[in-house]
């Protein structure tokens, strides 16, 4: 995998009397280039582009291109000199390990188990809210409790499958 990755950030402060706030958005582009080599199977009329004592295999690519705007918001009021209550609002984004990535099917006849992946994985977006309330009762003492909610899209979920493949040892 070739990845590269640009980012831009931008961000206003605000403040009142017993408040303070910052609002911003950060820009991500990102792209891919991922090369896998693919197995293919020995009945297959597809040309390998390389054979070896592993198998024939042939060359498989996928690129992909993630751009977009990342907004994010934080409140701090001063509800009174003790007692702080704050709020925030993001989207963030994260991309997926890179061996959920990969193209390849990876097939081992004698446990009759495989591997594989998929190079057109979108990241996972995440809508997150965050509230907090805080009592400072004394100089080295702080009483918190909070409450988030965080909103998961794209979200890669590992598991089993049972699929039919050719067995190279048994046929």
């Amino acid at each position: 995998i070739n990845e590269k990755n640009a980012a831009a950030y931008l961000q206003a402060n605000f403040s009142g009397d017993n408040w303070t706030a910052n609002a911003g958005v950060r820009y991500v582009n990102i792209r891919q280039d991922i090369n896998y080599w693919q197995a293919l199977a020995p009945t297959s009329t597809i040309t390998p582009d390389v054979t070896s004592l592993f198998g024939r295999f042939v060359a498989g690519k996928a690129k992909n291109t993630h751009a977009r705007l990342l907004p994010s918001m934080n409140f701090k009021f001063d509800l009174a000199d003790d007692l702080v209550f704050r709020f925030a609002a993001s989207q963030t984004q994260t991309l997926p390990d890179y061996s959920a990535l990969t193209g390849a099917v990876g097939l081992a006849d004698l446990t009759h188990t495989g591997t594989s992946g998929n190079p057109s994985l979108e990241p996972i977006l995440a809508t997150n809210f965050d509230a907090n309330l805080e009592w400072y009762f004394m100089p080295r003492g702080m009483l918190s409790a909070g409450l988030y909610s965080m909103d998961l899209q794209n979200y890669v979920k590992f598991g089993t499958v049972t699929e039919s493949h050719l067995n190279v040892q048994t046929g």
